[in-house]
Formats: structure tokens, sequence, C-alpha cells
């Protein structure tokens, strides 16, 4: 019992990470694509043209990772609500969404890292000054959020795994007592019926 107990406070400490992390991603994306809807066109010639603006991937990546943070918000909820009732199988859907979600940011950081690279035309990563442009702040949202997703699967895949043995072992053994010893085959449908005629 003390095993189940602590598995769903795992799990729920960890979901509720989980919607932060998504509300976090949710809101740089949401800066990002503000950025981009903006302060494309600014009325002053000597304003500077953030990244977001100047390379078309970066919006294209700002309107997915909106709609990543505000779809990932929702389905960490859920998984409070799985590990809360417990209800395996949203469990698993979240499991799911997050392997999703992380190849994707997988990708992507592969591919910022390549572009940072070959725009610097180096042949090391400029760890000292990634930060200082548009595509180095992409760069580390992705590789934060590969990160999450990384500890919170290896965390909650084994809750999740544990909860789906617990709940399977007590439905086969339910299932078998409540059958032998409940099923009645008295039913006061019949005997309705039976009177009426």
């Amino acid at each position: 019992m003390c095993s189940l107990t602590c598995s769903k406070i795992c799990g729920l400490i960890m979901a509720s990470l989980a919607i932060m992390a998504s509300m976090a991603t949710e809101g740089y994306y949401a800066w990002k694509a503000y950025q981009a809807g903006n302060e494309c066109d600014p009325l002053d010639d000597n304003a500077t043209i953030p990244d977001v603006c100047v390379y078309d991937e970066l919006q294209v990546r700002s309107y997915i990772g909106l709609g990543e943070g505000i779809v990932g918000t929702i389905v960490s909820i859920a998984l409070v609500i799985g590990f809360g009732m417990p209800a395996v199988s949203i469990i698993w859907v979240w499991v799911v969404w997050a392997l999703g979600i992380a190849s994707y940011n997988a990708y992507c950081f592969k591919d910022y890292h390549d572009t940072i690279k070959l725009q610097l035309n180096v042949t090391d990563f400029p760890w000292d000054t990634v930060n200082d442009e548009d595509y180095g702040l992409f760069f580390i949202t992705a590789m934060t959020s590969l990160i999450w997703y990384g500890l919170a699967l290896l965390i909650i895949i084994p809750a999740g795994a544990y909860l789906t043995h617990q709940f399977r072992n007590g439905n086969r053994h339910s299932h078998t007592f409540v059958h032998v010893a409940t099923i009645s085959h008295n039913n006061d449908a019949f005997e309705m019926e039976n009177k009426r005629t």
C-alpha cells in the first residue's frame, strides 16, 4: 500500500511540474510569437529587429511552440487527474505526448546547434556566447525542454507502469472474486414480467 501511495504522490508531483514546464514553454513562445507578429516592421528606423523576424524557421517554431505549450498544459492537467484517480490510460497518453515532444525538441536542438555553428563559421560550439541571439535562445529552450521531458519520463514511466500493474492485478482479482461470489440470476425485471401475465 505504501508503494502505491508513494507512486501516486511521485506522479502528482511530476505532473504538477509538467504543468509549470508547459506554462513556461507557452509563455516563452507566446512572447516570441508576439514579437513575430508585432515587432517585425518597426516604425523607428533605429530599432533593432529581433532574429525571430529575420528567420522564417524561428517564426514557425514560435507558433508551433505556442501550440506545444497550450496542448502540453492541457495534457499535463490530465496527467494530474490520471495520477489522482488513478486512470492509467491518461498517464500513458501523457507519456506518448512527452515522447513525441521530446523527439521534436531533439530535432530542433540538433538543427539549432548546426545552424549556429554554420552562421558563426566555427567548428566548436560557442557555449559562452550562445544566448546573444534568438537562435541561441531557441537552442537553450529546446535543450531545456529536452532535458525536462527526459527526466520526467524517467520518473513517470516507472510510476505509471507500477500503477498499471496494480490496476491490472486488482481488476483480475476483483473480477475473479466478484464473478463467482456476487452474480445472481434473480432479476426483478423477470419477476415483473411474470406478474403481468
